[in-house]
């Protein structure tokens, strides 16, 4: 978008987005992260975005794909068949990127049904069709990327 100046972003970019989630993680000591998104534009690019700032602090993750059609049934099968590929891989840190709010249901009842719920497990939910901040709870340090958003 730098090459038009008459248009802009009513959302923070997924580079800015991974590194800030990154260095959340890294602060807190998380390895393993499963990053959990919708197989399309926007959930390859989150995911992209985060294997590549993963990879920079040094942290083990691996990306789980699902159909983001989540309105029909096959959506939800493939959200279902994603998350038994993360529990199958024993990771504990899962971030998730949805397309739609309404998502947010299956992905609670499957991960639920699961047992990837508890103690031991740290979520990250952030949706797209949502434009509120996913870490408006984070305090950024001097020179952190959080002071980006």
């Amino acid at each position: 978008l730098d090459d038009y100046e008459l248009f802009g972003r009513m959302t923070v970019g997924a580079s800015v987005r991974s590194r800030v989630l990154m260095e959340y993680l890294d602060n807190l000591e998380r390895n393993y992260i499963a990053i959990l998104s919708s197989d399309d534009g926007v959930g390859t690019e989150f995911s992209m975005q985060m294997e590549f700032s993963c990879e920079e602090i040094g942290r083990t993750c691996k990306s789980f794909k699902f159909r983001g059609d989540g309105a029909d049934d096959g959506g939800h099968q493939s959200l279902q068949l994603a998350l038994e590929l993360v529990r199958e891989s024993g990771f504990t840190t899962i971030v998730c990127s949805l397309d739609v709010i309404n998502e947010l249901d299956y992905l609670a009842k499957y991960s639920t049904g699961l047992g990837l719920q508890g103690e031991d497990y740290m979520w990250i939910i952030h949706c797209a069709e949502s434009f509120l901040p996913i870490f408006n709870f984070v305090r950024a340090g001097r020179g952190s990327p959080v002071e980006e958003f």
